[in-house]
């Protein structure tokens, strides 16, 4: 199986990015039950809630832990000591592109 991931192009740890991605498509397939069916019967006839919430629950706390081993929160992020790029400012770009504009003065 394929996946398709956003994750998988950061050039993580391979293995566990696979794993990641691999419960991102789990996470949608339970999420989709249970949007389908929150209720089903039980094993006496009664209505109880679909498994998979309790299980969407679950998936969702593991990959949290998972995001976080990786560096994909900002908290871990910021202790792993990573720096976040900030985009330039628009007053940034105009100046830059005015000192590229402009010759250097001449030096005497």
């Amino acid at each position: 199986m394929e996946f398709r991931c956003h994750v998988a192009r950061c050039g993580c740890d391979s293995r566990m990015v696979d794993t990641l991605c691999w419960w991102y498509e789990v996470r949608e397939l339970c999420e989709a039950e249970v949007t389908a069916r929150s209720m089903t019967t039980g094993s006496k006839g009664q209505l109880r809630v679909n498994p998979a919430a309790t299980e969407l629950d679950r998936i969702d706390a593991d990959l949290d832990r998972m995001e976080a081993t990786l560096g994909l929160t900002p908290r871990a992020q910021a202790r792993y000591g990573f720096r976040v790029a900030k985009p330039a400012s628009k007053l940034d770009e105009l100046t830059k592109r005015r000192r590229d504009r402009e010759p250097d003065p001449p030096s005497f």
